[in-house]
Parts: C-alpha cells; sequence; structure tokens
C-alpha cells in the first residue's frame, strides 16, 4: 500500500510469488511455508493484508499460521493445536485476516463447531488463543472473515450453510457472537438476508451503517446496521464475490470468473486508514566491519523505549543488548556491543514499548565471523593463503586442467541460489590510488539480447559488493553474466571448453564508491534464479590497493622534505622534479596510472640533505593522467602529473 512497485500473487497449496519491480519480474518465496501440496496447504492460498501495516502478511494451512513481517520475503510458523484448529480433517476453507483498524488484532480459522475454533491474536500474530463459539445453532466451516475498520473489537465471521445463520459479529473480541442476518434458529431470515453462501463483507468507514456482503449471487446491502438488507442493484452483476477490499477512495471486488471490478466513491475521498502503533521489524542483520553484530531496524512509531535481544545457536536464552530510549520514525542502523572469536550464527529481535503495551519483531539470525586488522593494502593469489574468507558455496582449490588454486563456487552452482562469499579482512579506503582489480572467469547464465543488470529478464550474475555498515551491500561494479565476454558465452553455450586463458581482469576505484578513510568489508555474490544454470565462477589475483596509502596530515616539519614544483606540467617529454630534504635520508620517487599500476621506480636512494633536481623522461608518452609518489621516512607525498603526447 506505501509502495506500489511490491506485488504478492499466489496459485494453489501456498504457491507465493514477490515482485519489487511494479509486476515486472516475479520470483518465488515462501520456502519456508511447509504447508504446501499434499502437506495441509489449502487449495486457495489465502493472504491477509494490512493497509496500516503492509509489511505485515499473513497465510495459513494445515498446522496453524504463517507470519511475514517483511511483505512475503521470510515466514515463520505459530502452530495451532489440531485440536483446536481443524480436528475435522479439512482445511482448504482456511481464513486468516488482520484487522482493518489495528494489525496487532489477527483473526484466523478453518471452523466454529466441535470440530474447530476460531482463534484470535492480540499480539501481532505471535501467539493465538480460540475464542467461543456462537451458542445457538451447531455452524462449521467458515466461508470468510472480516473486521471493522474502524472499531478493533468488532469482527464477523461468515457462513455458508443452507437455513441457518450467514453472518456473525461480535462486539467484544469473540467472547460472545450475534447473528446479523437474522436467520438465529430458524431457516429463514428475518431481515431479509437470502439463504445463498457468503463470502465477503465490507464495512463503509465513512458509515459504518453500511454494510457490503458478497454472496455466490451478488453484493447485498444494508444502510441501517444488519436491521435489514435488500439486493444491491447498483451495476455489478449477480456473480459469486470472494473478496472486497476498500483502496484509498475505492472499492474493488473480486468475482468467481467474472473479472475484477473497481468502484469510486465520493465518501471515501479523505478516507485514510487509522493511526495507531506498529510493530518495528528487522529489515537485515549482518556484520560491521569492526566486527560488531549490525541490525537495520524500521523503528514504524514512536515508542517509549525499545530493547535489542540477542543469542547465539549454542546459548539457551536472550540477553538485553542494547536499550534505545524515545525514537524518531523511520530506518535505524545499530552496531550491537557483540563480537566473536569463531563463526557462529547469531539470533536477534527487538521489543518496543508504548503505553505499557509490547510490539516486538520476529527471531532474525544471521552468521558473524572473527575479523582481522584492518588494513590499507591486500593481495591475495590463493596459493600461499586458502583461508581469510567466510561465506558459503565458494571454496579455494585447483580446477581440473588449470595451474593454481582460486577462489571459486561450486560447478555446475545450484538453481535458485545466492552463494555468498566474504573476506575477512576490514579494508581502509586509501586516500590515494584505492584501486581494486581480480581476475575471473564467470560462465553464469546470460540473460535476455539487450537486458542489462537488475532488469527482470537479465537472469543470473555475479556481481562484487562492499558494506561500510554491514547490511548496506554497494556493487563495485555492475552484475554480469556469459555476455561479458565473447568465449564466456561461447563455453555457456557449449562450443568451448573451459579453460585458463578465459581469465578477464576487472579494476575499480574504491573512492567512485565510498570516502577516504571509509572501513569496508567486500564481498564475492553469485546469484542464481530458477531457470537455467551454468559452470560458475572462479576469481584469482585479488589486490586490493597494492600501491594505496594515507596522506600523513601533519605540518612538514625540518626533518622532512618538501616539493617544491614539478615542471613541466602538463608535458609532452622531460619532467624535473625540483624538491628538498632537510636531513639525509633514503627518497623513494614512483610513478603510477590512474588504475594504480606501477609505471616506473624513478629513484630510490639516499640522498644528502639540501636542494634536489631529478629528471625522468618517460618511455611511453599518451595522454593520460598519471601519479608521482614521493615517500621519506614514512612521509608520503603525492602530486598529479598530466602527459600531452
Amino acid at each position: 500500500y506505501q509502495d506500489t512497485m511490491q506485488l504478492l500473487a499466489s496459485s494453489q497449496f501456498n504457491t507465493i510469488y514477490k515482485s519489487t519491480t511494479g509486476g515486472m519480474g516475479w520470483f518465488k518465496v515462501g520456502s519456508e511455508i511447509t504447508d504446501g501440496y499434499g502437506t495441509g496447504g489449502p487449495f486457495v492460498t489465502k493472504l491477509a493484508k494490512s493497509l496500516i501495516d503492509p509489511d505485515m502478511v499473513y497465510a495459513v494451512g494445515q498446522r496453524g499460521i504463517w507470519r511475514s513481517e517483511n511483505f512475503g520475503s521470510s515466514w515463520q510458523l505459530f502452530p495451532i493445536p489440531d485440536s483446536l484448529w481443524r480436528s475435522g480433517g479439512y482445511y482448504s476453507n482456511a481464513q486468516v485476516e488482520i484487522s482493518a483498524a489495528n494489525p496487532q488484532i489477527v483473526w484466523a480459522g478453518v471452523n466454529m463447531s466441535d470440530k474447530g475454533k476460531v482463534h484470535l491474536s492480540t499480539d501481532g500474530g505471535f501467539t493465538f488463543a480460540p475464542v467461543n463459539n456462537y451458542d445457538k445453532v451447531t455452524l462449521g466451516r467458515l466461508s470468510g472473515l472480516e473486521t471493522n475498520p474502524l472499531d478493533e473489537n468488532i469482527a464477523y465471521a461468515l457462513f455458508s450453510f443452507a437455513k441457518t445463520p450467514k453472518i456473525l459479529k461480535t462486539y467484544n473480541l469473540g467472547q460472545s457472537w450475534f447473528d446479523i442476518s437474522g436467520f438465529d434458529e430458524d431457516s429463514i431470515s428475518k431481515n431479509g438476508f437470502p439463504d445463498v453462501a457468503v463470502y465477503s463483507l465490507q464495512v463503509m468507514p465513512y458509515d459504518t451503517n453500511i454494510i457490503w456482503v458478497g454472496t455466490e449471487i451478488g453484493l447485498f446491502e444494508s444502510t441501517d446496521n444488519a436491521q435489514s438488507w435488500h439486493f444491491a442493484d447498483n451495476g455489478l452483476p449477480p456473480v459469486s464475490i470472494w473478496q472486497m477490499k476498500i483502496v484509498d477512495d475505492q472499492v474493488v471486488v473480486a468475482t468467481h470468473g467474472r473479472g475484477i471490478w473497481s468502484v469510486t466513491l465520493p465518501e471515501l475521498k479523505d478516507y485514510k486508514p487509522p493511526k495507531v502503533p506498529l510493530a518495528p521489524n528487522i529489515q537485515a542483520i549482518g556484520e560491521s566491519p569492526s566486527g560488531h553484530l549490525a541490525l537495520k531496524v524500521n523503528l514504524k512509531s514512536e515508542y517509549d523505549s525499545t530493547i535489542v535481544f540477542v543469542k547465539n545457536i549454542n546459548s539457551n536464552e536472550y540477553k538485553a543488548m542494547l536499550t534505545i530510549p524515545k525514537n524518531n520514525i523511520g530506518i535505524t542502523k545499530l552496531r550491537i556491543n557483540y563480537k566473536v572469536d569463531t563463526a557462529e550464527t547469531v539470533n536477534s529481535y527487538i521489543v518496543s514499548y508504548k503505553d505499557g503495551k509490547e510490539y516486538k519483531t520476529s527471531i532474525y539470525n544471521g552468521i558473524i565471523y572473527p575479523l582481522t586488522e584492518e588494513t590499507v593494502n591486500y593481495s591475495n593469489d590463493f596459493e600461499s593463503s586458502k583461508s581469510g574468507f567466510g561465506g558459503w558455496g565458494f571454496s579455494i582449490d585447483t580446477i581440473p586442467g588449470f595451474v593454481g588454486s582460486s577462489l571459486q563456487t561450486q560447478h555446475k552452482y545450484q538453481n535458485n541460489s545466492s552463494y555468498e562469499n566474504m573476506l575477512l579482512t576490514p579494508i581502509i579506503v586509501a586516500d590515494t590510488l584505492a584501486f581494486f582489480k581480480y581476475d575471473d572467469i564467470a560462465i553464469v547464465e546470460p540473460g535476455e539480447e539487450n537486458s542489462t543488470w537488475g532488469d527482470a529478464y537479465f537472469y543470473d550474475y555475479v556481481v562484487v559488493e562492499a558494506t561500510k555498515d554491514g547490511f548496506d551491500w554497494i556493487p563495485l561494479n555492475n552484475g554480469y553474466d556469459a555476455n561479458y565476454d565473447s568465449l564466456w558465452l561461447a563455453v555457456y553455450n557449449g562450443t568451448k571448453p573451459v579453460t585458463q586463458d578465459l581469465y578477464r581482469t576487472h579494476i575499480t576505484d574504491l573512492l567512485h564508491y565510498f570516502s577516504k578513510r571509509d572501513t569496508i568489508l567486500i564481498r564475492f555474490r553469485l546469484y542464481a534464479d530458477a531457470g537455467s544454470n551454468g559452470w560458475g565462477w572462479t576469481i584469482d589475483n585479488l589486490e586490493i590497493q597494492p600501491n594505496g596509502y594515507l596522506d600523513v596530515e601533519k605540518v612538514f616539519t625540518n626533518d622532512q622534505f618538501i616539493i617544491n614544483q614539478i615542471f613541466p606540467n602538463p608535458s609532452n617529454e622531460i619532467i624535473n622534479f625540483d624538491f628538498t630534504i632537510y636531513k639525509d635520508s633514503k627518497v623513494k620517487i614512483e610513478a603510477f596510472d590512474i588504475q594504480g599500476r606501477l609505471i616506473e621506480t624513478i629513484s630510490d636512494s639516499y640522498l644528502a640533505h639540501g636542494k634536489h633536481n631529478i629528471s625522468w623522461r618517460p618511455e611511453e608518452i599518451h595522454n593520460k593522467i598519471i601519479f608521482i609518489k614521493f615517500t621519506l621516512d614514512g612521509i608520503v607525498q603525492i602530486r598529479k602529473q598530466i602527459l600531452l603526447k
């Protein structure tokens, strides 16, 4: 409701797909939901949503309620005992509905009889308890559950048995029920409601005396709070109406086989869902470059306080690790004082408090690793060192037919997966020459012709990413696939074997993405969709800022040196370096290209104190920018030089 690019779609037996591109591309979610085909999933998947808290979604199955607080990306089961849930053995008509007045109120049920009860949660779906049954006649399977848009205590249970009540209403969260369809213990309604199947109901928020009910023969209406009913002869055909929802100033109606209908009501023009305290959620769990547990949380309301609880997989209890006082609404990034000596799976959840009531998140887990000391320079040819990475789906090994080891995925990689491997050495972004370089071969499924990374039709890809907070990963280049190189594509298509000469070099300037002195973590990631797959990915000759350094920020004194002049600049021939040193010292002068590669060591010798002039003629003159690096006793200065052919 707050982001129209995000959609959920479903088919039978809790098969659920999600789009984050307004329907241009879809991916399957709900792998955690084990109530599926043949294992207790309903024939028609039921998804309950909330306009007040759109991140919250519920599904239903044989074992109870499935809850998602990130719009379907992940799910958790909250079981309900079978004897209270569906002891009749039938669950395909199971219902779940979030209160339109308060998303902490969630209704669910299969039956209202001796074979099962309607259940209610008042804590956002974490616990459910049975409510009382209607006591005048015996009913059975539900055909719908609905709520009141203004009063969280009111709900409606819908039925489709002949000659019995069709709509039960509760004013007190299920302690008692009343038949508003006029049947009670009779076989004919006393207030004009038809003896037909009932599937949906909508109370109008601008006037709660107006109630619309979707039946198997069309739309029925009451304008006097269910004292009387009549067929709503307002242009909608007499068709079965499965769902009705208010969205802004429209009522949207879903029919059986006759399409989706909507009507704009002027009375709904200013309708907004009620503002009530919402539960926070954890958007991401990760590890900061300092090695601490990091959480990205959405504090959706102003709370009196919020507490973060943490435990590792070997612990029996959670510990309160951080308390947040009154907060501003929005995304907050937290660094938790929790570090590890060995790789650990860490669980965390959050409880917020408002006016004495709890609002909590599900339990989230992530793996954090012991990190080494941060550094500016890092290199690895994967021969001398075969460790220092953490993640899954990668190994450091030798590919048959290749010489030497490399960092690589399995061959072939698996479909519908994401392989991640993180360098466990934090990198300080250099002030100068902050270049990241590696060689690789990526034989992964190519996307459609003319597709670009991020499109729905790009399919599988590899990407290198970095983060400075532990969860917001920034790509250091666009993701790519076998289309990156024509020979890679030939391998994917089976016309060429994988050979070592297929390695290609990638160079990125970290200063294009981060600021000087940022400390970052870097990871390699391969994403595979559910379609075809390929040979995989191998990475070698990793170099991070091999010549990068941090400028020394201090005033030059008489035990250091001064660069007086570099001339001419620009130059198309000899370049002169005019500098002064104030003690006998070893002076090193080097030239680097814009990718940070060493062009030439111009001088590396001891010089007497005083003024000096050194001349240098580059072997090749091209129109380009180079850097001249001076080093004396650990003091570094850098100058930019332009070459003109």
